[in-house]
């Protein structure tokens, strides 16, 4: 992914002026215009609100974080759909444009003209979301946290895409002569060149990933300190074997031919979220490793403001939830003010719809089946 370019000036947010969608999952045709600090989808589970926020997104990233089928977001018995979003970025406009259609695949445009690549659509707009179904990124297998902290290296450490792709062309090529070997094949000559190359790009893909896990570790601690009063949060890289990648080839060279694939180095390390010593992923209660995701996406989101200048849209499905009155309150006010918001909720808290009432930037939409409404509608409740 190439990284977001700096902001001219100091700062630069990040914001959905208009969303208009046309035959995307549950929503025939809907327009929605996001407040420019907190915007809050509220409705019963089931009708639409993270339809509505994986709008949001694809129309600012040119991806879906649900699903890589992204033919589901084509609403039953559709031909197409369209996705079209006005994005500001500080005082500069841009119109962005998602349609896909079955058969033919997706479609991609920016102030009308087609872009190449959804790595070249997403690059001018940094988004960061937060689904519940991503803490099986703190409780699941390690590829997950692996992803998690790769893809934000990606966007923040230019080196790191370039090492990580050459380093998985090299293990693909070593495992496809590794499979041959346990069937008999001779692979010493061939293997070779293949193991240089690995060693190279696996020693660069965990000195970066080393350094984005340094510059996140204050940020992080932070964010977990604020949301919970928890000291000393970290993410912690756990390599598969020692540092030294090439000896670990040689060790392991036995084992990788008898099971035909390459049993150390990068592709097999684990990203641990830990608080004082204690791991998260295994010791963590559901609450403190909701609010440990919560805090990566805000340290996060923090780098980037740190690097670009430019304040990236968070896109937050159900983050109250699994959390206490305190915690919930206190990322109410962590999310004041750091530039636009978008989040759902079955139920807004009570203390967000106080501050509302007392002239906190807080615009409420209730979502119901294939539309929105400003919520409450009885202006006497507000």
């Amino acid at each position: 992914m190439t990284p977001f370019p700096a902001a001219a000036g100091a700062s630069a947010p990040a914001r959905i002026e208009r969303l208009d969608l046309v035959d995307v999952r549950t929503y025939p045709r809907l327009t929605l215009e996001p407040g420019e600090q907190m915007t809050v989808l509220t409705g019963p589970n089931g009708i639409g609100k993270t339809n509505l926020l994986e709008a949001c997104a694809v129309s600012v990233t040119g991806a879906s974080p649900r699903t890589s089928t992204e033919t589901r977001l084509v609403r039953d018995d559709a031909a197409a759909c369209r996705i079209a979003a006005r994005v500001w970025i500080g005082d500069h406009v841009h119109e962005r444009e998602v349609r896909i259609e079955p058969g033919r695949g997706k479609q991609l445009r920016i102030d009308g003209s087609p872009v190449r690549s959804v790595e070249a659509y997403a690059e001018q707009v940094p988004a960061l979301t937060f689904l519940p179904e991503r803490l099986l990124i703190i409780r699941g297998a390690p590829a997950r946290r692996r992803a998690l902290v790769d893809q934000l290296s990606a966007r923040l450490l230019p080196p790191f895409a370039a090492s990580l792709k050459g380093y998985t062309a090299a293990l693909q090529q070593r495992n496809n002569l590794l499979r041959r070997a346990k069937v008999g094949g001779r692979i010493e000559e061939q293997i070779a060149p293949w193991d240089l190359q690995l060693v190279e790009h696996g020693t660069e893909v965990r000195r970066l990933r080393r350094e984005l896990l340094d510059r996140l570790a204050d940020p992080f601690a932070a964010r977990l300190a604020q949301l919970t009063d928890l000291a000393d949060g970290s993410f912690e890289l756990v390599p598969r074997g020692s540092d030294d990648l090439a000896a670990e080839l040689v060790e392991v060279a036995a084992i990788d031919r008898r099971r035909g694939s390459t049993t150390t180095g990068p592709h097999l390390d684990d990203i641990l979220p830990m608080q004082a010593g204690r791991d998260l992923r295994a010791l963590g209660s559901t609450g403190e490793q909701r609010a440990a995701l919560l805090a990566f996406t805000l340290a996060a989101r923090d780098l980037i403001v740190a690097d670009t200048g430019i304040h990236p849209i968070l896109l937050l499905d159900e983050p109250w939830a699994e959390l206490d009155a305190d915690r919930r309150r206190r990322l109410s006010d962590l999310l004041d003010g750091i530039g636009q918001v978008v989040a759902t909720t079955t139920e807004p808290p009570a203390h967000l719809v106080a501050a509302a009432r007392g002239g906190r930037d807080v615009q409420f939409v209730a979502v119901s089946s294939g539309a929105t409404t400003p919520w409450p509608s009885d202006p006497n409740i507000a």
